[in-house]
């Protein structure tokens, strides 16, 4: 028996707005789920006898963690952009809400556009992994190895509390976008 291919599915025009705002709030949601997951990637060194070192893994998911900042902020003006279109009469006050965003998470924001524009990112802590790691390639008879894991394992873990704080502090905003949009956008 011979079927008919199928059409695309097309919503209602009403439920097409909201599908299209819960798009975009979905993806907000997925950014802030994979800024707490630079957690784990703190926490765990998957590259022992490979050539990356500890120091540039901690590096690169700090340069990664400060990104999720920046993508958060692009896909809220997005998301905003998104409500405006489907709801001209909106109440919302969108750039009190980016304002606010980029106030709570200026400093990420200024090490991800450091990173971007200006050079690697530098951190005390970070450094000190690097220098016992050079120290420990010279001479390891001092218990080199042994502060050079103590350094790599604080830094690990100051991060992940960091990550841990922030992302606590995102779930925040993103219920009160929730919030907002509700009483905004008709749903």
């Amino acid at each position: 028996m011979r079927s008919e291919p199928l059409g695309d599915f097309v919503f209602p025009p009403d439920i097409e707005k909201q599908h299209v705002i819960v798009m975009q709030y979905l993806g907000l949601q997925q950014t802030i789920e994979a800024l707490k997951q630079c957690e784990f990637y703190f926490r765990r060194y998957p590259f022992r006898g490979l050539p990356v070192y500890r120091h540039a893994h901690i590096t690169n998911v700090c340069e990664m963690y400060f990104g999720r900042f920046y993508e958060f902020k692009e896909r809220l003006k997005k998301y905003f952009n998104t409500i405006k279109a489907v709801e001209p009469h909106h109440t919302l006050e969108i750039g009190k809400f980016v304002k606010l965003f980029e106030k709570v998470f200026d400093q990420e924001l200024r090490a991800r556009n450091n990173v971007h524009h200006h050079a690697r990112f530098e951190d005390v802590a970070i450094d000190k992994v690097f220098l016992t790691d050079v120290f420990l390639s010279a001479d390891d008879r001092k218990g080199w190895k042994q502060q050079h894991l103590a350094a790599y394992r604080k830094a690990a873990n100051e991060w992940s509390k960091r990550v841990r704080a922030r992302g606590a502090k995102m779930d925040e905003f993103l219920e009160a976008i929730a919030g907002a949009t509700l009483t905004a956008a008709a749903f």
